[in-house]
């Protein structure tokens, strides 16, 4: 039987633009292909929830926690994701264009083929996250922690990388410049493109 929360039935498909749900406990709910637009989920608990293509755009997830939830080729277009937990949930595919991410926790998320463009990730941790084939294009990742991450075939050009680390990191056949590298952190697990010269430390 589908969960209720203020009359509405909590369920895949299911119409909840607009609703207050904040900090309900949705622990591994099934919200897929859900419309959460403009949807108050502050401080809610999705922890392994089911938003696979669920539209949350708008949506106020700020000081929420989606550990471990997949999260498919969902909208989160210009939604609040202010101290929102991501570690380990799977984003594959997710739309994030532009949304703001700063210090947001991402560690060992899956990123795979997601859109970051033009994202604010200034001092985000994603340690050990998959990155495979994701748009970074002028993202910025000042101070960014991506140490193990797995970053081949991404798309960086124009992203910004001041300060950021990148030890252990994956970046075969990602798409960047030299330029970029001048002040990245690196080491000697660090895989650099091929005709990329790391900067001298």
């Amino acid at each position: 039987m589908a969960k209720k929360v203020n009359g509405k039935k909590l369920k895949p498909h299911a119409k909840l633009s607009g609703a207050d749900l904040h900090d309900e406990n949705l622990q591994e709910i099934d919200l897929s292909k859900a419309m959460l637009t403009h949807a108050n989920l502050h401080g809610a608990n999705l922890r392994g929830a089911n938003l696979k293509r669920a539209n949350l755009r708008k949506a106020d997830l700020s000081d929420a926690d989606l550990s471990n939830a997949t999260l498919k080729k969902a909208d989160l277009r210009e939604t609040n994701v202010k101290n929102t937990i991501f570690d380990g949930a799977d984003l594959s595919g997710v739309d994030l264009e532009g949304v703001r991410l700063n210090k947001i926790e991402l560690r060992g998320a899956r990123l795979t083929e997601a859109n970051l463009s033009h994202t604010s990730l200034k001092k985000a941790d994603l340690s050990g996250a998959k990155l495979k084939n994701a748009n970074l294009s002028g993202a910025d990742l000042t101070g960014a922690n991506l140490e193990n991450a797995d970053l081949k075939g991404a798309d960086l050009e124009n992203a910004i990388l001041d300060g950021t680390n990148l030890k252990g990191a994956r970046l075969k056949k990602a798409w960047l410049t030299a330029e970029q590298l001048k002040t990245v952190q690196f080491d000697d697990r660090t895989v650099f493109p091929k005709g990329i010269t790391p900067p001298k430390q």
